[in-house]
């Protein structure tokens, strides 16, 4: 399941992804020209191999840890989902 994740992640950070980008391909081209795409891949392209990363790692270890640290892990997951969303959306706009 993590597999096309990396793939997916991959694609985007090397530029090759961009249809993969929600929203993006619905945008007039004056409205495109206002976002830094390349910014924007490299941000979510690594974004969903950390994803991916943190996925496989849960799956890997869902029967040798505590819930509890499961939990954390994907609570910390989450809190980096939201700073690189608010990131992006401030930063990107040229």
């Amino acid at each position: 399941a993590t597999i096309p994740i990396l793939i997916c992640g991959i694609l985007i950070l090397i530029g090759k992804g961009r249809f993969l980008i929600a929203g993006y391909n619905i945008l007039s081209e004056s409205k495109k020209n206002k976002y830094n795409i390349r910014k924007i891949e490299t941000i979510l392209g690594i974004w969903v191999i950390f994803f991916g990363l943190s996925l496989a790692t849960i799956l890997w270890f869902v029967h040798k840890i505590p819930p509890l640290i499961i939990v954390c892990f994907i609570v910390f997951t989450m809190f980096v989902s939201l700073i690189l969303l608010i990131y992006v959306n401030i930063s990107t706009k040229e």
